[in-house]
């Protein structure tokens, strides 16, 4: 049944907002290029000069751990606890920002615990040749130096030794008695230095770049949050001339405030997960057949795509609510269709080169030209010739174009159609 025509005038941006996906595409891309470069980008940055001078540090550290010049046994033994406070040293510093796991030991009641704060703090200001910096903590050779005679590598390997407690040492590594092996369960429970290094790199790489939920939200909240300035601005311009007094004006802004910005939010949201979706996809393909270039060039036409047909399928769905005809409202899918296509079909070329995508438009020009409803045949015929364009890049790089081309084509292209969208009401 189609909608009153109350719920028509109520409902009118939303329909409108519809009708201008370029405008929604240019909100989204442009949040999503200043959440890139504001914050996700700088944060990578800080995080890769944070590993990279951390990987130098460790490797500094196993190199000082050189077992070369020790003839004893038994200082190979104290030479290996010395060495596993030294890496706890080196974890404790406060430019490491290494997770509390790092710094396990077996308590009293055998179990794995943590060192607090304070001991955190302790082993940090410790140097070596001191006294230990938590007193009561013994280091306990996991593979036992009287059951290796003569290895002296083993004795003074850090990843050999394991932190304990004295009644936990006792009686839960060793079983109640010195002579007893180590119980096989603590080797499961150990972690080397190695290990110990790839979990702060992990917590930190957490810590400090941007996860995909939160650039998500700025990526949507911004793309949202554009698209209903622009659609405010745009209605603003057109009520300017308006009679009515400006409380009902205020109003109409208030609505179109809300339809813009929940259409942006939505189509945004579709537009930033089939982004990673084809960003995870193309990561799959060999780079001897698409460079990071055109993975980056044909990510971000995918998504425009995405947007695009997501747009014309509301707008579709949208007709029928508001009692247009069936036919009709096939007949505006498809013309949405064969333009989202052609948009992605242009900039592909641009970026890829238009000797590889030729067959590609050829094919999807003459399926336009065949009565097709829904336009499903057009949207199939892309996905086909883009499995053939794949297919030809292994034979032919074509004619690369470089991506911040392509994006500020883009940008100007829908600025424009956004723009004489909104300006002409919708």
């Amino acid at each position: 049944m189609p909608l009153s025509n109350r719920r028509l005038r109520n409902n009118h941006y939303f329909y409108s907002s519809l009708l201008s996906s370029e405008g929604v595409a240019l909100s989204y891309l442009s949040s999503e290029w200043a959440s890139d470069q504001l914050l996700v980008e700088p944060k990578e940055l800080e995080y890769l000069d944070y590993e990279e001078k951390a990987l130098e540090d460790y490797q500094l550290l196993l190199d000082s751990f050189d077992s070369s010049g020790i003839n004893s046994m038994e200082y190979a033994r104290g030479e290996g606890v010395e060495r596993e406070w030294e890496a706890y040293h080196f974890f404790a510093q406060e430019e490491r920002n290494a997770p509390q796991e790092v710094f396990h030991f077996i308590n009293d009641n055998g179990q794995v615990d943590y060192f607090n704060q304070e001991q955190i703090n302790a082993t940090r200001n410790w140097s070596q040749g001191d006294p230990i910096p938590i007193e009561g903590m013994e280091g306990h050779h996991m593979k036992l130096v009287s059951d290796h005679p003569g290895n002296i590598e083993l004795a003074a390997d850090p990843n050999n030794v394991m932190f304990s407690t004295e009644i936990g040492h006792l009686e839960y590594l060793h079983g109640g008695s010195t002579r007893h092996a180590t119980q096989s369960e603590y080797f499961t429970l150990d972690s080397t230095l190695d290990e110990k290094f790839q979990a702060t790199l992990n917590h930190n790489e957490q810590t400090i770049t941007v996860s995909s939920l939160e650039h998500g939200a700025m990526s949507i909240g911004g793309g949202a949050i554009l698209s209903s300035t622009i659609g405010v601005l745009a209605e603003w311009y057109r009520l300017k001339r308006d009679p009515r007094p400006w409380r009902v004006k205020k109003s109409q802004l208030i609505k179109a405030s809300i339809a813009f910005g929940t259409i942006g939010a939505g189509l945004s949201a579709i537009g930033f997960m089939s982004q990673h979706s084809i960003e995870t996809l193309l990561s799959t393909v060999d780079p001897s057949i698409l460079d990071q270039t055109m993975m980056d060039i044909m990510g971000i036409n995918g998504t425009f795509f995405v947007i695009s047909m997501s747009a014309a399928a509301l707008h579709y769905y949208w007709n029928i609510k508001r009692g247009v005809s069936k036919r009709q409202a096939q007949q505006e899918l498809q013309r949405m269709t064969v333009i989202a296509a052609g948009e992605f079909l242009a900039f592909s070329a641009l970026g890829i080169g238009a000797d590889i995508l030729g067959d590609l438009a050829a094919d999807t020009v003459m399926d336009a030209l065949i009565p097709d409803p829904t336009g499903l045949v057009i949207v199939s015929r892309v996905a086909w010739g883009l499995f053939k364009a794949g297919k030809k890049l292994m034979e032919s790089e074509g004619n690369k174009r470089a991506v911040k081309e392509c994006k500020e084509v883009h940008f100007t292209y829908l600025h424009d159609n956004a723009l004489r969208s909104r300006w002409n009401g919708g």
